[in-house]
């Protein structure tokens, strides 16, 4: 596994993959096998050894439960991974994007962005990443040690 660039205080993630990396890490501090983790969050075990292992599939509202089963907090720009799409939109306008050129500039269909915008619950982690450090709005882990989680 090479390093990532999520270590340390408030470190910044670059990739979608590093989120994997992080689980793999939490996970592994912890004490739990992949099959206790899946087993507690509902997921399949072979989907969290393919997300460990860099592949960034699934839906934001699965990867949302994930990190919160492993008490893992990521913020995009200033606000919490869950609350997004707000900070996506104010983006899109400051930069006097509209939504289809916007969706151009990132490389994505027009439906893709507006689901984004709406915070829908079927977005892919991948193009949340795509569009969020698109905009500007970078990723970073949140050091959770001492702090209650907010749920």
């Amino acid at each position: 596994m090479q390093p990532t660039h999520a270590t340390g205080s408030n470190p910044r993630i670059v990739s979608p993959a590093e989120i994997g990396a992080l689980v793999r890490r939490t996970r592994k501090a912890l004490g739990l096998t992949q099959a206790q983790v899946a087993g507690y969050s509902g997921f399949s075990e072979r989907f969290l050894v393919e997300f460990e292992n860099g592949r960034t599939t699934g839906s934001m509202s699965r990867i949302h439960a994930l990190l919160l089963q492993l008490n893992i907090q990521i913020l995009v720009g200033d606000q919490p991974l869950r609350q997004v799409a707000p900070a996506i939109r104010q983006a899109r306008k400051a930069l006097k994007f509209t939504q289809v050129d916007c969706a151009g500039f990132l490389g994505m269909g027009l439906s893709t962005l507006k689901a984004i915008e709406k915070g829908h619950e079927g977005v892919s982690l991948l193009n949340l990443f795509r569009a969020s450090e698109g905009l500007g709005l970078h990723w970073r882990v949140v050091d959770t040690k001492n702090r209650q989680q907010d749920r």
